[in-house]
């Protein structure tokens, strides 16, 4: 039986998130859903839960395999998924009820190749959560419009997330795109999301944000020495895909260079501080080559990135230099900011003591109790 919507779930370890995700997907109000857990070679109690949650729905398929990776198990779920489209979510994240019926009934009405939404980003657990909204764009004229990607580069501005969309199945497999295999590797999600982009001749943005990613999971920060270059493999991925052909590569290898800038710029920020002067270093010499190459519209970059970049590619080291000042900067900013913030709240505290009203209230509380007093001694 054919599937309205697949939706995959890549789980590897993730015991102690993987029952809020699977309750948010099975409570989905669309009918007809099929939900592809393929679980990578998780060594928890992740297959022991996703187990019993196929025991207990049929609409569950679960698929397990050694661990080979998150592009591997997207793959697999792809390739096994029945529905008509497809969606992704991570395994410690979570989603609104109306996430896909909402999305599937604006690919179909428009009848897109694909459509996504912007994302909440959470911290905490419980009443202490937290979110913080990132729309899909800040350009308000991209949303809600059916767009050709392939010809718009403004598309390319979007935020990088494969997740928080629907994609027709037809579309993906008659486009041959799928995740980068490379075992071990983080980013696939990049390579991905990019030949969406490029193969795509009707999408849609949309700015409800349906889809909860987790920003607390301490997995998720990039430790490792052989993580740090895992980016720029992937991008070596992307690369390789517009070499074969000379029209894509002609049209998108500066939106190619530009967001591998944005995504070295992000990787900076998440990378541990002993490995940020050889990644800098990495990165002059790849831009000093494709500025060499005529790959670069400085155009594409606004004032900041550009002062950003020329710096990288001239001096990597003094770069190193003024990004660790420019953090010291920001933590000196949010200081200053808390501590005028504690003086407003001091002043309005004292002031709120010294009140009149804070004096009447006072005196409203003592009249009683003295009252009590008489009438327990007069008793």
């Amino acid at each position: 039986m054919v599937a309205k919507v697949s939706i995959i779930v890549p789980v590897c370890n993730s015991e102690k998130y993987l029952k809020e995700c699977l309750d948010s997907i099975l409570s989905q109000s669309i009918r007809g859903i099929e939900v592809v857990c393929v679980n990578d070679g998780s060594t928890d109690n992740s297959a022991n839960i996703l187990d019993r949650y196929a025991c207990e729905d049929s609409r569950m398929v679960v698929i397990s395999q050694k661990n080979s990776g998150y592009g591997k198990a997207m793959n697999v779920g792809i390739s096994a998924a029945r529905g008509e489209w497809i969606g992704f979510v991570e395994s410690d994240d979570y989603i609104l009820p109306s996430m896909y019926s909402d999305l599937v009934s604006i690919a179909e009405r428009n009848r897109l190749d694909f459509v996504k939404s912007s994302l909440c980003r959470f911290f905490g657990e419980g009443e202490k959560r937290t979110f913080q909204r990132e729309p899909i764009t800040k350009n308000q004229d991209l949303l809600a419009t059916v767009v050709n990607p392939s010809k718009d580069p403004r598309l390319l501005d979007a935020l990088m997330n494969n997740v928080t969309g629907v994609y027709r199945k037809e579309f993906l497999d008659n486009n041959q795109i799928r995740f980068n295999e490379t075992p071990g590797a983080s980013f696939q999600d990049n390579g991905f999301w990019f030949q969406t982009f490029m193969k795509a001749e009707k999408a849609m943005l949309v700015d409800e944000a349906y889809y909860m990613v987790r920003r607390d999971n301490p997995n998720s920060s990039v430790k490792s020495a052989e993580k740090v270059y895992c980016m720029r493999e992937e991008y070596q991925f992307i690369f390789s895909l517009l070499e074969s052909d000379e029209e894509l590569f002609n049209r998108f290898i500066y939106q190619w260079c530009k967001k591998l800038f944005s995504n070295c710029v992000a990787t900076l920020n998440r990378i541990d501080r002993s490995f940020r002067r050889d990644f800098l270093c990495t990165m002059s010499q790849d831009y000093r080559l494709f500025k060499e190459k005529g790959w670069i519209d400085f155009a594409l970059y606004n004032q900041r990135e550009r002062r950003m970049l020329t710096l990288i590619m001239d001096d990597p080291e003094r770069y190193c230099v003024q990004y660790v000042e420019d953090k010291v900067s920001d933590m000196q900013k949010i200081v200053r900011e808390n501590e005028c913030r504690i003086e407003q709240k001091t002043k309005k505290l004292n002031s709120l003591k010294h009140s009149q009203s804070l004096k009447i209230g006072h005196l409203i509380l003592h009249v009683p109790q003295k009252l009590h007093l008489v009438v327990k001694d007069q008793a």
